[in-house]
């Protein structure tokens, strides 16, 4: 009775716990997971904005010259935003996997999403002109991040910051005025409408978008691992426990309820209990055992007077 009572007690405190701790460890590996990606997605931005002020002060004026004019040839290493751009899909290329496997960037995703692009590619999508009208409206953020399913049904989240025209940047050697745009350019981009821009305008936003499907796997695999590793340590304290509670306690309690009930029938113990027992069964056991010798004791007197009083 007392195991069992001690089996449903466990069972009534380890498991709640176990289902608490699963769901605080689910929700905080989720959350981590996410501002892991974010970190990733800004990290992919602050490199986009690096390699695009490293273009423009360092490259351009060497592939640039004394300027444009109807002869200049155009190079797109020197655009600033291609560039950047360049460099981020190279990056998400490559893979940390030697035997071709996806790699940590499998799925990264960064587009520059402008309202009025030189390269089609660029143009911005539905919600990505939200994102952009949303920085171009009063009290601007100077980030957006979110989540959203793509045309694929993939739960993805995304890390968005504004592209803003410098004042006095390169930007408007080729976009200020179409006219001054070098010819080559044109004939590059013959539908280009990148024209028009002024200093300060917000233009459009770069945008990193990570798939989910890999970060709720690895949520997944620690929650799993956390659930086999805390099954384990419970099914191994719930045996102990109860090795030591039949060995230490429902044994000897067992033997001196015996031992007790004899004594009540007024039968006494066939052998004196153990007082060298562990814990407080030792002391139990010795009370007892001066009980059961004090009960033969006042039985014999009491056979001895009854003797003595019998008649000759």
């Amino acid at each position: 009775m007392m195991q069992r009572r001690l089996n449903l007690l466990l069972l009534g405190v380890l498991l709640p716990g176990l289902l608490l701790a699963t769901l605080i460890t689910f929700l905080v590996e989720r959350r981590q997971v996410h501002e892991d990606l974010y970190d990733e997605a800004s990290f992919l931005l602050d490199m986009l904005n690096a390699t695009r002020t490293y273009t423009d002060k360092e490259v351009r004026p060497l592939l640039k010259g004394d300027g444009y004019d109807d002869q200049a040839d155009f190079h797109l290493p020197e655009v600033p935003s291609y560039a950047s751009r360049r460099v981020v899909e190279l990056m998400l290329e490559m893979t940390d996997d030697d035997e071709g496997g996806h790699g940590r960037w499998q799925g990264y995703k960064v587009h520059e999403a402008v309202r009025t692009p030189m390269n089609e590619k660029n143009l911005a999508a539905g919600w990505e002109v939200e994102l952009i009208d949303t920085f171009d409206g009063d009290d601007a953020p100077q980030e957006i991040r979110g989540k959203r399913t793509d045309r694929h049904g993939n739960d993805i989240v995304f890390l968005a910051r504004p592209i803003v025209i410098p004042d006095g940047g390169s930007c408007s050697d080729c976009h200020a005025k179409k006219s001054a745009a070098p010819a080559s350019m044109k004939n590059l981009y013959p539908g280009g409408r990148a024209y028009g821009w002024l200093a300060g305008q917000v233009v459009g936003a770069d945008v990193v978008i990570l798939p989910l499907t890999q970060a709720r796997d690895d949520v997944r695999r620690s929650v799993a691992l956390l659930v086999v590793s805390l099954v384990s340590i419970f099914a191994l304290l719930f045996i102990v426990l109860n090795a030591v509670v039949v060995r230490d306690l429902a044994r000897p309690l067992r033997t001196t309820l015996r031992a007790t009930e004899r004594l009540s029938l007024g039968q006494g113990p066939v052998e004196e209990l153990d007082e060298e027992a562990k814990a407080e069964f030792g002391l139990l056991n010795a009370a007892i055992n001066r009980l059961g010798r004090s009960l033969r004791r006042s039985i014999e007197l009491a056979s001895r007077h009854v003797g003595q009083d019998e008649p000759e």
